[in-house]
């Protein structure tokens, strides 16, 4: 095994993108990349011929007579490699990029509106047209997330620590099931966590929630997230369920990740920053220490807010 090759963390050959009437292998990435199996494009395209370098020879091809973005061939010209599990070892896989795939889709149609293509390469336009046509507006990376079970995966855990929240502390947790990525993966940079944390540390991070957000948030905003629970987006074409999300919870949550960003790892700046500008609501314990309430009778104050009286004891 080349073990400087990245490992395929989501996908498999039997989990297939399927873009209107085509199908594609895909996979995500250890480092968090995300592929299209290279010798899945050719015949997407229409192409039946045996060349694994078709679509960059097809756009050199082109490029010979109309210009074609230099970044396109470029990327193009080098595969992907990566390494899937194959029974007690690896396989090595070749692939590019959807975002490239795309873009070399657009081209092709293009090029055959602009006349340069031959009649018998029109049907390669034609099956890049219907495939940009079955993707539509949609993010083809997060289409390969859901046809992966990355997204299933994700939002598994996200449930797993809602139900932790909302059994020891209070229905306001329902919430975190319609949580973005985007912040998640800012709370994670910043504390070094990973998605796995919500499933086997529910209880930390559960209470790093409940002081970071559900503790900080406007009263009436509370109240509306105690008495609610996040509806489902209807399926979309090409779309894949999510929950919606509260307005006023993400715009809270969008100056959250612009304090961690402001702070560059500093926690200690973080919480001064959250604080001054979100002073604590209300007292919601640590939801482990829920379980025994007898363990310590007086106020029990959370790992963060602890760290916050440390900082302004400091201070003092």
């Amino acid at each position: 095994m080349d073990s400087n090759l990245p490992i395929a963390a989501f996908g498999s050959e039997t989990q297939k993108l399927k873009i209107g009437a085509y199908t594609f292998s895909c996979y995500l990435l250890e480092n968090g990349r995300r592929v299209l199996l290279k010798n899945s494009m050719p015949k997407a395209l229409g192409y039946d011929g045996k060349s694994e370098n078709w679509l960059f020879e097809f756009l050199m091809h082109i490029n010979r007579l109309t210009p074609v973005e230099p970044v396109i061939l470029e990327a193009l010209s080098k595969d992907i490699l990566f390494l899937v599990k194959s029974g007690d070892g690896f396989t090595k896989r070749m692939g590019i990029s959807p975002n490239l795939f795309v873009e070399a889709c657009r081209t092709i149609v293009t090029a055959n509106e602009d006349g340069f293509l031959f009649m018998s390469e029109v049907r390669f336009a034609k099956a890049a047209e219907n495939i940009l046509e079955a993707i539509g507006d949609a993010d083809v990376e997060k289409l390969i997330d859901y046809a992966t079970g990355y997204e299933l995966y994700k939002q598994n855990h996200k449930d797993v620590l809602s139900r932790h929240m909302v059994a020891n502390g209070g229905p306001h947790a329902n919430w975190v099931k319609s949580f973005p990525d985007s912040f998640f993966q800012n709370i994670f940079a910043f504390k070094g966590w990973s998605w796995k944390k919500l499933n086997e540390s529910p209880e930390i991070v559960g209470a790093y929630f409940n002081d970071l957000i559900f503790s900080r948030i406007e009263d009436l905003l509370f109240e509306k997230l105690e008495i609610s629970k996040p509806k489902m987006h209807y399926r979309k074409k090409n779309t894949p369920e999510q929950y919606i999300e509260n307005t006023e919870l993400k715009a809270y949550m969008q100056t959250v990740i612009a304090f961690l960003k402001a702070a560059d790892g500093n926690e200690a700046i973080f919480e001064q920053l959250l604080s001054k500008s979100f002073p604590v609501r209300r007292n919601l314990a640590p939801l482990s220490a829920k379980k025994d309430a007898s363990v310590n009778a007086g106020v029990k104050f959370s790992a963060f807010s602890d760290s916050m009286s440390k900082v302004l004891q400091r201070k003092k």
